[in-house]
């Protein structure tokens, strides 16, 4: 499980009002306001965001507060061993259960790549999962395909997770040779690897694509120090980060002579350059692409450069990906895969724009939710503008 770092943002600087004298006094029968001033300016605004008190700040309090305040700083130091106890014995348990967890991957593999059947006792105790048969028909004349292990599984998963917004149409040819997608602590954590493997393909020499992010604990938060990137070797022509854009030029011969085809020199010419190109496979080495932030869909009619992002917020978004891909799409791959997995179920919290049109869609199209929905047929959830040579 991932720890995220909180930051209180809140105005230290705060009044109370006493009735008591002891703590406010009096003066000419009226109450006197006492104050605790932290830092702030003289017209009594409250230090910038992330600002600290005065060292003599708690000096200026009076002696029954001041012991009170030193009272609480030693519960707190009490608090944060425990704290610290407690993160580390969740670390370990982390450990244990990755491995007490390992049994359940090796068999859905198997069962996946079609290595291995199902045995007798294991479909009989999952038919309270199986679908209804067509109408007519028992389940054992339901026809046989002849497929071996389950087509298309994980790509089709990472198509029903947040992964997808990352998936263009090229990527998506090339995921069909997708085998598996595993994660593994490195030691004890927080470090981790996620590794794809794949079947042998036309589009690069590896069939195994491991990345490894070297991750501290900083406080009782995962903090990403780097990341070990996975080589990639592109056949030709094949790289999906990249597109062949033709574009018209000014050419020519520089001292008035002819050009190519024999045209005199200071015309235009066409030539061929490769453009940086969205893609689900920065991810395999994200500090070396400006576009790695997801995909968003494009106005036809305004053509916009696209935007670039600093190497923060790329590593930033990259790290988040990975630690989905971790703790939640392939720990539960087979809820993404049917389509049934959703931000409730896993903690998550999808942007409120984000739920307007899931919804907008929902009245329109076809629900997971609907008897006859066929997760095999589901379309991918975004059109995106395809990274197609020109």
């Amino acid at each position: 499980s991932s720890f995220c770092r909180f930051v209180i943002d809140s105005n230290i600087q705060q009044e109370f009002s006493h009735s008591t004298s002891n703590m406010s006094g009096k003066k000419g029968g009226q109450q006197q306001d006492f104050k605790f001033d932290f830092g702030g300016d003289a017209g009594g605004a409250a230090p910038a965001q992330g600002g600290k008190p005065e060292q003599n700040a708690l000096e200026s309090l009076p002696r029954a507060i001041q012991e009170k305040v030193a009272v609480l700083k030693v519960l707190q130091d009490q608090k944060k061993k425990i704290d610290g106890d407690f993160h580390k014995e969740l670390r370990s348990l982390e450990t244990k259960y990755e491995k007490l967890f390992q049994p359940f991957y090796e068999k859905r593999e198997k069962i996946v790549s079609g290595t291995a059947d199902p045995t007798p006792q294991e479909l009989e105790s999952s038919k309270e999962f199986m679908p209804a048969p067509e109408e007519g028909k028992t389940i054992e004349q339901q026809p046989e395909t002849g497929e071996k292990g389950i087509p298309l599984f994980w790509t089709t998963t990472l198509l029903h997770s947040d992964a997808a917004q990352y998936i263009s149409e090229r990527d998506e040819e090339i995921l069909q040779h997708l085998l598996n997608i595993t994660a593994k602590l490195i030691g004890e954590g927080p470090s981790f690897e996620i590794v794809f493997t794949f079947a042998s393909n036309p589009f690069f020499s590896e069939t195994v694509l491991r990345k490894v992010y070297n991750v501290s604990d900083e406080e009782h938060a995962n903090v990403l120090n780097d990341v070990v990137p996975a080589k990639i070797t592109w056949a030709a022509g094949k790289n999906p980060m990249v597109k062949k854009v033709t574009k018209q030029v000014s050419g020519g011969n520089k001292r008035g002579g002819r050009g190519r085809g024999g045209k005199q020199g200071g015309g235009k010419r066409t030539v061929t350059v490769e453009e940086p190109c969205d893609s689900f496979f920065h991810f395999f080495d994200p500090a070396q692409t400006p576009l790695s932030l997801p995909l968003e869909e494009e106005d036809d009619e305004e053509e916009e450069e696209p935007e670039e992002f600093t190497l923060e917020e790329i590593m930033e978004n990259d790290f988040d990906l990975g630690m989905r891909l971790k703790d939640q799409i392939i720990p539960n791959a087979i809820v993404y895969f049917t389509g049934e997995a959703d931000s409730d179920m896993f903690g998550m919290e999808d942007d409120e724009d984000d739920e307007g049109e899931e919804g907008e869609e929902g009245e329109e199209g076809e629900s997971e939710d609907d008897e006859d929905f066929d997760p095999s047929t589901a379309p991918p959830p975004a059109n995106k503008e395809d990274c197609k040579q020109q």
